[in-house]
This record gives structure tokens, sequence and C-alpha cells, in this order.
């Protein structure tokens, strides 16, 4: 499926609408793993990723491999969830108000495809990441 790259101003009850999708009632959680954005992943999508993340550090501990990068990162994965929220009609979504309180919320970016949203809280904290990743 192709990506996208969105800039929303969210309204006055904190919605956003997203790429069509996701169906109605899905339940989106958000966690903050990476310091520049938010992941926003559907419970069946994170559990795959949870569940791929196992079974490379199974397959590492057979092959002799050290394991604490993979241990660390399904560590946050399995721990650093801000909060959760449902798809409603017109495929829309209610950020939970803690959340952009603490992130300052106001015109967000929203980049990814269907498994995997990344929410940045602003355009400059995208811009940022992007001179941060940008091959030199």
């Amino acid at each position: 499926m192709k990506g996208f790259f969105i800039t929303k101003e969210l309204n006055n009850k904190n919605r956003i609408i997203l790429p069509g999708f996701i169906e109605k009632n899905t339940k989106i959680n958000f966690y903050h793993i990476y310091e520049d954005y938010l992941s926003l992943y559907t419970e069946e999508e994170f559990d795959k990723y949870l569940d791929h993340l196992y079974s490379m550090r199974d397959e590492m501990m057979l092959n002799g491999v050290g394991t604490n990068k993979i241990e660390r990162r399904i560590f946050k994965l399995e721990t650093d969830i801000l909060g959760y929220s449902y798809v409603q009609s017109q495929n829309r979504i209610v950020l939970p108000s803690n959340i952009v309180d603490a992130f300052k919320m106001k015109k967000i970016v929203l980049v990814g495809s269907h498994d995997h949203i990344k929410l940045f809280p602003n355009e400059d904290a995208f811009n940022n990441f992007r001179e941060k990743v940008k091959i030199k």
C-alpha cells in the first residue's frame, strides 16, 4: 500500500481525520518509542510487530548473538504506551488530551502507511527529524 504524508490542524475537540484505510471502531494505540514522534499502531499490527521482534530475539539467541538491543526495543514497546483512541465515523480519531497537552500539539504531521503512522507534534519536529536521517 502506498504511504502518505499529511499536515493537519487539530480541531477544538483534538480530532483529526486519518487516511481512509482504517476501519471504524479500530483501536489505535499511541506509543512514545522514539524521541522525535509518536507511533500509532492498531493493536493487530502492534502485536504482529512485537511477535516479529520476539522471533528475531529467539533466533539471535539460538545463533549465540547478543540480544541486548532487541530486548531494549521489546521493553520500550511493551511499556511506552501513552494512550489509545478508537476510529470514529468519517475516519476521525480523537487525540487524548494528555498527549496533546504534553507535546503542545496544534498543527501535526502524519507520515505512514497501512500498518504504522508516525505523528509529529508540529512541522518543525518533522523537519528536524528529516534532517537527522538525511543521507549524507
